[in-house]
C-alpha cells in the first residue's frame, strides 16, 4: 500500500493524497505535511520522498473540505503561525490611510495627462450631464479590466503594494470582469455619495463597491518587495516633480499670465479708461459716417432706459449688424442693428449687454491682457502702466472680449433690463435674431458675433437664467414710441471731421 501524506491548506488539513495526488496540489517546500510515523508536522522539504515533486508554488489555493479516511490515524493539529489570519487567507488588510494614497496617487497619474490634453473642452463640460457619466463609467471598466488582468488591482494598488482578493476564496483577483465591474462601481460610488461613501467601511475597512462585489483590498505578501516599491515611489516621485513643474509654467503661460493682467487691470485708475475710450472715439468719429439725427433718437432712448446718464451712444451708417463699446462710457450702434430688431426690448438688452462693459472694464481688461507681458515688465520695473495701455488703445477695436466677459454681460444685462421693469425676453429675441441672421448670410460670420462669440452657447444660458426670474416688466408707451421713431427714421447722416 503506499504512503499517503496529509498537507495543510489555508490552515486546515486536506488530504490524505498518494505521492502522485501531490504531484497535482502544487506545494512548495515549506508547505506543512504529515504521514504516519511522524511525531508532529514538518515542512515538505524535509521529507525526502516529496523532494522530487517540489517546485514553485501559485497564489493560494481555495479551502479544501477536509476529508479523512476512518483507517488513518488522524493527524495531529497544523501548527498556526501567529501572524497567520484564516478569516484574510494569510494576507493583511489594507490601513485606510494606504487605500486613500493608492486613490489619490492613481487619480493624479491618470488625471493630469487627460487634462492636459482636454482640458480645455472638459472644462465647458457638465460633469453631472449623461453624456459624462457614461464616458467616465466606460472609462473606468476599461482601466479596471486592464489592471485588474495585470495586477489583481488598479493602479494605485500596484504602487501602493496592495492587492484585491476574494473575500469567499482568497483568489487575488487577476480578472478583467471583476475589475472592470469594481472600478465602474468604485467611480459611481464616489460620484454619487462623495464623501459618505467613506463612511460606509466596517470592521474589515472595506467600501461598499468592495461588499458588492465581495472582496478584500490586503497587502501583498508579508515580506513584499519593498526595495522595489521603494525605487519605483522615487522615481515615480521624481517624474512628476519634473512634470508638474513643465506643466505649472506652461499653465501660467497661458491662465496666470492673464489673471495678474486682471489684477493689474483691476489697480489701474478709471481716468486711463477715459484717456483710451477718449483716443478711440476720436479716431472713429474722424473715419466713420455717424447719423446725427439717429444719434439724437438713440440718445433719448438711452436716456429714458435710465442706465447710465453720462453714457454717450452714437448710430454709425454702416450695413452691418455691429455694436461695441469703448471704456470712456460711449457706445456705437450700426444702424443695420435698428433695420433688424423688431421691439424695444430687444435694443434695450443690447444696450444693456454693451453698458455691462463698460461698467465692469472689460475693455481696458481686455487691452491689458493682450499687453499682459509688456503690463508686467512696467510693474516689476515700476513704470507706468498708464502710457502703455494708452499708447496701445487702437489694438482694443480688434479684440475679442473672451467668453467670460460676454457671459458676465449678458447677465449683468438680464439683471439691468429685470430691475428697470423691462421684458427680459427682449435677450433672448435679440440672440435668436442673431442666429437667423447668420443662417441668412449663409453661415458667414457678422461682425457682432465675430466679436461676441459662443451664440448658440449663451442663448441657452440666457433662456435658463430668464426661467429663474420673475419677469414683471411694464410697457413703457414712451420707450416704445421712441423706437418706432427710431427705426422708421431713414433721413441723412453727417461725416464727423
Amino acid at each position: 500500500m503506499s504512503e499517503k501524506f496529509y498537507i495543510a491548506v489555508n490552515g486546515q488539513q486536506a488530504g490524505p493524497f498518494t505521492i502522485e495526488e501531490l504531484k497535482g496540489k502544487n506545494i512548495q517546500r515549506d508547505t506543512l505535511v504529515w504521514t504516519e510515523g511522524l511525531d508532529s508536522w514538518t515542512k515538505a522539504e524535509n521529507i525526502p520522498m516529496l523532494k522530487e515533486i517540489l517546485r514553485a508554488t501559485p497564489p493560494p489555493l481555495p479551502n479544501t473540505e477536509v476529508k479523512t479516511t476512518s483507517q488513518q490515524t488522524s493527524p495531529p493539529p497544523i501548527p498556526t503561525p501567529p501572524q497567520f489570519n484564516d478569516k484574510y487567507f494569510g494576507y493583511e488588510l489594507a490601513r485606510r490611510r494606504e487605500r486613500l494614497f493608492a486613490r489619490i496617487i492613481e487619480a493624479i497619474i491618470i488625471s493630469v495627462p487627460i487634462l492636459l490634453l482636454f482640458g480645455r473642452n472638459l472644462s465647458d463640460r457638465n460633469p453631472y450631464s449623461f453624456g459624462s457619466i457614461v464616458g467616465g463609467t466606460i472609462f473606468s471598466a476599461i482601466l479596471g479590466a486592464i489592471f485588474y488582468s495585470l495586477w489583481g488591482g488598479n493602479l494605485g494598488h500596484k504602487i501602493m503594494g496592495l492587492q484585491v482578493i476574494s473575500k469567499e476564496n482568497g483568489e487575488i483577483q487577476r480578472n478583467a470582469k471583476t475589475g472592470a465591474l469594481r472600478e465602474t462601481l468604485k467611480y459611481l460610488f464616489s460620484f454619487v455619495f462623495i464623501p459618505v461613501v467613506w463612511l460606509l467601511w466596517d470592521d474589515n475597512k472595506q467600501n461598499l463597491y468592495d461588499k458588492v462585489v465581495k472582496t478584500y483590498v490586503v497587502r501583498k505578501s508579508r515580506s513584499g518587495n519593498k526595495f522595489f516599491r521603494g525605487c519605483f515611489l522615487f522615481v515615480l516621485t521624481v517624474f512628476f516633480v519634473v512634470f508638474l513643474l513643465i506643466w505649472g509654467s506652461i499653465y501660467f503661460y497661458i491662465n496666470g499670465v492673464s489673471a495678474l493682467s486682471n489684477y493689474v487691470a483691476e489697480r489701474i485708475p478709471t481716468s486711463v479708461d477715459k484717456e483710451v475710450g477718449r483716443e478711440l472715439r476720436r479716431e472713429i468719429l474722424r473715419s466713420v459716417p455717424i447719423d446725427e439725427e439717429k444719434t439724437r433718437l438713440l440718445s433719448e432712448f438711452y436716456a429714458a432706459l435710465g442706465y447710465n446718464t453720462k453714457t454717450k451712444v452714437y448710430v454709425v451708417k454702416e450695413d452691418e449688424f455691429n455694436a461695441f463699446a469703448l471704456p470712456d462710457n460711449s457706445i456705437f450702434v450700426f444702424d443695420h442693428v435698428l433695420r433688424e430688431v423688431e421691439s424695444y426690448p430687444e435694443l434695450a438688452a443690447l444696450l444693456a449687454h454693451e453698458y455691462i462693459h463698460i461698467k465692469n472694464r472689460h475693455g481696458i481688461k481686455t487691452l491689458a491682457n493682450s499687453l499682459s507681458r509688456e503690463l508686467l515688465t512696467a510693474l516689476l520695473t515700476g513704470d507706468d502702466n498708464s502710457e502703455t495701455l494708452i499708447s496701445n488703445s487702437n489694438k482694443l477695436l480688434t479684440l475679442k472680449n473672451s467668453r467670460y466677459f460676454e457671459i458676465e454681460a449678458d447677465k449683468g444685462a438680464l439683471e439691468l433690463l429685470e430691475q428697470k421693469r423691462i421684458d427680459i425676453n427682449g435677450m433672448a429675441e435679440l440672440f435668436k435674431r442673431m442666429e437667423k441672421l447668420y443662417e441668412a448670410t449663409d453661415n458667414s460670420v457678422p461682425s457682432y458675433l465675430s466679436t461676441h462669440p459662443d451664440i448658440e452657447d449663451r442663448l441657452e444660458m440666457i433662456e435658463e437664467e430668464i426661467k429663474k426670474k420673475q419677469n414683471n416688466y411694464i410697457n413703457s408707451e414712451k420707450l416704445d414710441e421712441l423706437f418706432q421713431r427710431l427705426t422708421t427714421f431713414n433721413d441723412g447722416y453727417y461725416l464727423y471731421e
